[in-house]
C-alpha cells in the first residue's frame, strides 16, 4: 500500500486460537487526511494485507482467560489487548521510514478505534499516550 494516506491496524482477539489463528490485520487507504482526526476514511475503500498472529497477545490471553480470572476476562481482553499491541505498534512505526505522510489507527476490528500516531515524512508522532 505505497500510496495510502491511512493505515488500520485491525485487533480481533476472537480468531487467534488454532494452527492458522490471527489478531491482527492491517488495511490502507488513499481516502484518509492525515491531519484530520476523521476516521470516515475506514468506511471508503480499504485494501487489505495479510492477516498476523502477534504471539505474545495468544501467550497473554493464554493466562487471563484461566478460571481465576473469569470475572476479569472481558476486561482484560479489551485493556491488555488494547495496551499490549499499542506498545507494538508504536515501536514498529518508530522504527520505520515512510516517505508520504500517514496516518495509522488501531484498535477492534468491529468496534472502538483510536488513532496512534502520525507520520509526518521525518518522524513518528505518537497521538495516543
Amino acid at each position: 500500500m505505497p500510496d495510502a494516506s491511512g493505515i488500520y491496524l485491525g485487533l480481533d482477539t476472537l480468531n487467534m486460537d488454532g494452527s492458522k489463528g490471527t489478531n491482527l490485520q492491517i488495511g490502507g487507504s488513499t481516502s484518509c487526511e492525515m491531519a484530520s482526526d476523521s476516521l470516515e476514511w475506514l468506511e471508503e475503500k480499504m485494501t487489505y494485507g495479510e492477516r498476523h498472529l502477534i504471539s505474545g497477545l495468544h501467550k497473554l490471553r493464554k493466562v487471563y482467560s484461566q478460571p481465576k480470572w473469569e470475572e476479569l476476562y472481558e476486561f482484560s481482553d479489551y485493556i491488555l489487548f488494547l495496551t499490549y499491541s499499542g506498545i507494538v505498534l508504536e515501536q514498529a512505526f518508530v522504527r520505520l521510514r515512510f516517505p508520504n505522510p500517514l496516518l495509522v489507527v488501531w484498535g477492534f476490528h468491529n468496534g472502538d478505534i483510536f488513532i496512534l500516531g502520525r507520520n509526518t515524512g521525518d518522524h513518528f508522532e505518537l497521538v495516543c499516550k
